[in-house]
């Protein structure tokens, strides 16, 4: 999603409206976590062939290829 996308969706919400973060607990019931968005960072991504997915890495290694936003 690009932030231009997120933007749009969040203009039609009113400015009091609690913004969470969702994503599943991993455990044996399915569960999801619910989380308050606190913060937002700039963090440097690259994809992972272990992961087959983009992970989090340290400022100092030049393999990153891209910055995004990051919400916690």
């Amino acid at each position: 999603m690009t932030k231009k996308e997120l933007v749009e969706l969040l203009e039609d919400f009113d400015d009091d409206t609690n913004v969470f973060f969702v994503y599943p607990a991993g455990d044996y019931w399915h569960s999801t976590i619910v989380k308050e968005v606190s913060s937002i960072d700039v963090v440097s991504i690259r994809y992972s062939e272990y992961f087959g997915e983009n992970i989090l890495v340290d400022e100092n290694d030049e393999s990153w290829e891209g910055t995004v936003i990051s919400f916690s």
